[in-house]
């Protein structure tokens, strides 16, 4: 069963990467011919970051957990996707005109590299088990969540200066969904398709 799990994340992923990289040619056309407007430009980098994250998921599909090098990806992943949660924060400024983002941004960054240091140094993030297994440690969850709610409370200040009230609405109801589905995966017991379920986070936001 595990078998069949991984080979069906592994399709189904390469299927949105093809999408995610069919994207980011269409943006990447409309950032060169708009390169006055940074929302583009923000926008290419957040979907070129989740294409990443795309990528890493699909080899973490495909590699043995007991790997030794299999912790270091999924080290990388969390870094990548780390990327792509502080990179929301622009996005959305862009598209939004809200507050400055600048110490929002510090905030979130500081709160993954914190997290990034932690997972390094101690087994508080990740706990390695007999047979190659893992398992989230008391810190995993916390460290997580912290640079996200930074990030959760810029998008609702934010919201604020969006004048349109059906927008406003559409980029909540977004937002709000987004959050759960990211928050899933870090919530439910560690599995085969835990790793896939950190990327359906961005599908709600792909309309934008």
């Amino acid at each position: 069963m595990p078998g069949v799990v991984s080979s069906i994340a592994v399709v189904t992923q390469s299927a949105i990467a093809g999408l995610v990289a069919g994207l980011c040619i269409l943006q990447c056309i409309w950032w060169r011919s708009d390169r006055g407007r940074s929302g583009s430009g923000w926008l290419l980098a957040w979907t070129a970051a989740i294409g990443v994250l795309l990528a890493v998921n699909i080899g973490l599909s495909i590699l043995s957990p007991a790997e030794d090098y299999y912790r270091w990806v999924v080290f990388v992943r969390s870094q990548v996707l780390a990327t792509c949660v502080v990179l929301a924060l622009p996005t959305v400024r862009a598209f939004t005109g809200g507050p400055p983002v600048r110490p929002w941004v510090l905030a979130s960054i500081a709160g993954f590299v914190l997290r990034a240091v932690v997972w390094l140094t101690t087994d508080f993030v990740l706990v390695d088990n007999s047979g190659g297994a893992m398992a989230r440690g008391p810190l995993s969850v916390p460290t997580f969540f912290l640079p996200l709610a930074v990030v959760a409370v810029y998008v609702g200040l934010a919201l604020g200066r969006v004048g349109d009230r059906r927008a406003r609405w559409v980029i909540a109801g977004t937002s709000l969904v987004s959050v759960v589905l990211l928050a899933v995966p870090y919530l439910a017991p560690v599995g085969p398709w835990t790793h896939p379920l950190t990327v359906t986070w961005t599908v709600p936001w792909r309309p934008a």
